[in-house]
């Protein structure tokens, strides 16, 4: 019986002793799934540009040319300063790519149903 009752206050105060650490990580995961939403990157090659690397810190509102060097990411600037025209481009781009999602997941309904 005593090693029993030694074995649950073990248990419980391990349990005491992690739970900050688990809440710690909870808040941590929660803070870097809402940091990558926030973070996109459109990159690709453009007649206009040709090869471009755009990032945005804010869900797309704002983009800047962005290069990676040495696992350091390298703001130039401004993506229209750095690229003029290229947020037009991307952006029809963009919709293209997403009307296309758009038909292709209405072809696969009608085909299911």
């Amino acid at each position: 019986m005593y090693k029993l009752v030694i074995g649950i206050l073990v248990v419980v105060a391990l349990a005491l002793a992690l739970d900050p650490h688990y809440q710690q990580y909870k808040a941590d995961k929660q803070e870097l799934a809402e940091h990558r939403q926030q973070m996109q990157w459109r990159v690709g090659y453009s007649q206009l540009v040709g090869d471009y690397k755009l990032l945005s810190l804010d869900g797309g509102k704002m983009w800047y040319a962005a290069e990676t060097k040495d696992k350091a990411i390298i703001i130039q600037g401004r993506a229209e300063d750095v690229y003029p025209g290229i947020l037009s481009q991307t952006a029809g781009m963009e919709a293209a790519i997403q009307q296309r999602k758009e038909l292709q997941e209405t072809s696969w309904q009608k085909n299911t149903n």
